[in-house]
C-alpha cells in the first residue's frame, strides 16, 4: 500500500522502507509507514515493522481514525493529556526497530491508525 506523499519531492510512503533524500547527523533516512490496524484495549499491542539494522530513531508519529461518514475523527499519534494520564496512548520502537509498540490507558479499540518510522541505518 502506497500513501501519497508531499514531503519527500513526491514519491511515495510505503510498507517497505524507502530512502527519504534527507539526512541525520551525516547519514541516510529511511521511512516506513505502518498499517497497524486497530488500537488496543487499555494494554500494549505490537507489530512488527520490516525495519532491519536501525541505528537512530529520527522521527515517530501516527495519525488515528475513529468513527464513519459525518462522524469521522482523525488526530494524531501520541495521544497526551496532562489531565487524564488514562487517556493517553504512547509509542515506541524495540527491537532495533524491528517491532513497534502502542500503549493505551483506555480502550482505544475503535481507533485505527497508521504509524511512520524516520531512522537511520547501521
Amino acid at each position: 500500500m502506497a500513501y501519497t506523499d508531499s514531503v519527500f519531492g513526491g514519491g511515495n510512503y510505503s510498507t517497505t522502507p524507502q530512502k527519504t533524500g534527507r539526512k541525520y547527523l551525516g547519514k541516510d533516512t529511511y521511512i516506513v509507514v505502518i498499517d497497524f490496524g486497530a488500537l488496543p484495549n487499555t494494554s500494549e499491542k505490537t507489530k512488527s515493522t520490516g525495519i532491519t539494522g536501525m541505528e537512530q530513531l529520527v522521527d515517530l508519529w501516527g495519525i488515528f481514525k475513529s468513527g464513519s461518514g459525518a462522524n469521522t475523527q482523525f488526530g494524531p499519534i501520541p495521544i497526551v493529556s496532562k489531565d487524564a494520564l488514562g487517556n493517553q496512548v504512547g509509542t515506541s520502537v524495540k527491537n532495533n526497530g524491528a517491532t513497534l509498540s502502542v500503549i493505551t490507558g483506555t480502550d482505544r479499540t475503535s481507533m485505527t491508525a497508521v504509524f511512520f518510522i524516520e531512522y537511520t541505518m547501521s
